[in-house]
Order: structure tokens, then sequence, then C-alpha cells
């Protein structure tokens, strides 16, 4: 028994839409606050601090004039004369995908979308901790273990990658596999392994690494780092850390290379490479 994604088409297909088209900018956005321009600045403030909010728009006569922050309004006047052009920031349509609303956040926060041509509402980086982008993100990640466990199958035959972990490591996975075993399920060595010993072995390994474009296994350790903290609060239904959003990012930006690959496995030690999708590299952020 392995565990893993189904290669079936139809199961490669249903994994592509669910990753690509599943969530929508609109499943995320709220709608734009309206401010009218002539209101004071310290009211606007207090009714974006009642309602939890960061960002609001500015009208006049019932038109859109831009948007203004919370911090812009801790200067004297009116919101009209702090208003900024919504085209100062990323515009997104409510039909955009995910991966666009994190590559765009990622640029900018915040994003404003646009309905039928008008802005009506706004992202944050709040916004990444909604249901959704969790799921989105929660799926990326998992495709992500699922591949390195895969790398290590076909990149390391007869289980060669065991001299690159320490004893402790691998009586560690043993324990697990003995645990698995008693209840009944037969997995192979390295489906027993921790997210961090798969990155230590990859790490360790200088073709994969250089495969993932990591410049060293310094910038490696702490990419794995982040992307292993984003996994637990993901899991543990925490809150996101998006004071630095590198690896939802690099993973947004890879999406369609993850999925290529869980098409198109990667060679094993010693075949010719295939022209089916390189691995994502980390950012440079």
């Amino acid at each position: 028994m392995s565990s893993g994604f189904s290669d079936a088409p139809a199961a490669r297909e249903a994994l592509r839409r669910a990753l690509s088209s599943a969530f929508r900018a609109r499943d995320l956005a709220d709608a734009l606050l309206p401010l009218e321009a002539t209101l004071p600045t310290s009211q606007a403030r207090r009714l974006l601090l009642e309602r939890n909010r960061t960002v609001a728009g500015v009208v006049r006569a019932g038109d859109w004039l831009g948007w203004v922050g919370l911090e812009d309004l801790q200067a004297q006047g009116t919101c009209g004369d702090l208003v900024r052009p919504f085209e100062s920031q990323p515009l997104l349509s409510e039909e955009s995908s995910l991966r666009e609303v994190v590559l765009a956040l990622g640029h900018s926060d915040p994003v404003f979308v646009r309905c039928l041509g008008e802005v009506t509402a706004v992202l944050t980086s709040a916004d990444l901790q909604e249901a959704p982008m969790r799921m989105w993100l929660f799926g990326l990640v998992t495709l992500s273990e699922y591949l390195m466990t895969r790398m290590l199958e076909r990149q390391f035959p007869e289980d060669c990658w065991m001299e690159l972990l320490s004893e402790g490591r691998l009586e560690h996975a043993r324990a697990l596999q003995a645990e698995r075993l008693r209840r009944g399920q037969q997995v192979p060595l390295r489906e027993c392994l921790q997210f961090g010993d798969k990155a230590d072995i990859m790490l360790k390994h200088e073709p994969i690494r250089v495969q993932l474009g990591l410049e060293s296994r310094r910038k490696g350790q702490e990419f794995f780092r982040r992307m292993e903290a984003l996994r637990n609060c993901l899991a543990h239904t925490q809150l996101l850390p998006t004071e630095d959003l590198t690896v939802l990012v690099v993973l947004a930006q890879a999406l369609e290379d993850l999925l290529n690959l869980a098409a198109n496995p990667l060679p094993r030690a010693g075949e010719p490479a295939q022209d089916a999708g390189q691995a994502p590299q980390p950012s440079s952020r």
C-alpha cells in the first residue's frame, strides 16, 4: 500500500481543475466600503475601526473617486483630500484565480477587484486567512510534499537516501513504519519520513538541490523551514504568517510546474531528463 495521487488522467485533470479554478477572487474579496469625499478623516477613521477595515473607497455624487487606507486617515482634512487612484494598486477581475491573488498581494497590498469594469471590492493580506485560500494553499503544500516523496523514490533506488539521514531520524521513521504496520498499513520507509527529513535529504543531494534552483543549502533550509511552518499553520488552523509572503508567492508561481510534475514524474537517477515541466524555484525576494 502506497500513499500518493492517482495517475489516472481523470484524477490528474480533477487535481488541475481544483487548484487552478475551484476558487476565484470574488470568493475572498470584500465589498468596498464607501466613504463620502466630504467626510472628515476623524469620522472616517472611527468608521473603519468599527467595521474592522483597513481600506475604504471614496465617493462623490455616487461615483468612485479612489481609495484611502486607515493609516492615511491619521491626517487632518476630508477623505477627498487624501484619495488615491485605484490604479495605484494592482487591479484584478472578479474571475481572477487565487494564484493571481497571491501574486498580486505579494507585489502590493491592497489589491482591488473589478466587476463589469468597475472597482467594487478589495483584497488585503488578511484575506489570506479565509477558508477558500487556506484550502487552496493546503492543496499546494500537500502536492509539494507528495512530489518530494516521489522524488526520493526515483532519485534514490533501494532506499540509498538512508545514508544521508542521522541514525536518530532513521529510528524515528522506523518506529512510525512499525506503528503503521501494526495498523495494517504496509508502506515503504520513505513515506514515514517527516517533512524536515525529506527536505534535509534533498538539500544534501546536490543534483536535486540544483534541480530545485536552490543556490545553497542555507537558502534551501530557510525556504523549507518557512514552507513547513506554513504547512503546520494550515494543518492546525493557526493564523498564517502574512508578514512575509515569499513561500506563498513561490508556490503560486510554481502551480503549473507542480501540476506538470504530478502528471510527468522526474526521471530516475541515470535516466535522461524529459521536458515535462521544471521544478518550482524559490524566489529571490
